[in-house]
């Protein structure tokens, strides 16, 4: 059965009923659940929302063929890049693009839109396309306000339980290695023969 497509306007408001249900103790649900309203209406090849932490921007859910990349360095490709400026990428055609990305080989053009609180960015709403110039002025518009949509979910108590979970499962991940036990130097001095006693000028030794 093919799917019927909302409007811009309803899509915005379903996603919002999505990311308003409370109360909300599986917040990763939710994301999965928005990508999967977004991959079905929009008919892009793949999207995703990525979560900042540190110097890289993490993937939390995604629709697509297949993974694009579990996580993207800080100003790397249109992801990282968008994560790092907190300004909107935009490529209508990937093949004049130079810079390295996570896309996928089907990729013609893509858009990353920074997730964001005043000047500190949460996160990357990341969307590609099959075909050469793929969103429109209004698919632009679009992944804006859903970026905004998503900046105050990640803000809320459910937005920052799933920030805590992305930061424990991290710091799980790089747990420092264990210190090498130091055994202590053998002590060799018991087996070194005990120098003879020399003895004093002009006194005999007896024998």
């Amino acid at each position: 059965m093919k799917t019927r497509i909302k409007s811009a306007r309803l899509l915005l408001a379903e996603v919002q009923q999505i990311l308003d249900r409370k109360p909300n103790s599986r917040p990763q649900a939710t994301v999965e659940e928005v990508v999967e309203l977004l991959h079905e209406q929009r008919r892009y090849l793949w999207i995703g929302i990525y979560l900042v932490s540190g110097n890289e921007a993490v993937c939390q859910a995604f629709r697509g063929p297949e993974p694009v990349r579990c996580s993207v360095t800080l100003g790397e490709g249109s992801v990282g890049g968008a994560a790092q400026s907190g300004t909107i990428k935009l490529v209508p055609d990937v093949a004049k693009s130079f810079a390295h990305a996570a896309r996928l080989p089907q990729t013609k053009s893509e858009m990353a839109v920074p997730i964001k609180i005043a000047n500190r960015v949460l996160g990357v709403l990341a969307a590609q396309s099959e075909r050469l110039d793929g969103f429109s002025y209004p698919e632009q518009v679009l992944l804006r306000r859903l970026g905004r949509v998503l900046s105050r979910f990640l803000v809320s108590s459910s937005g920052k339980l799933l920030q805590r979970k992305l930061r424990a499962k991290l710091a799980a991940a790089v747990k420092p290695a264990a210190e090498p036990k130091l055994n202590p130097a053998p002590d060799h001095t018991a087996a070194l023969p005990m120098p003879k006693r020399r003895a004093a000028a002009g006194v005999a030794t007896v024998s």
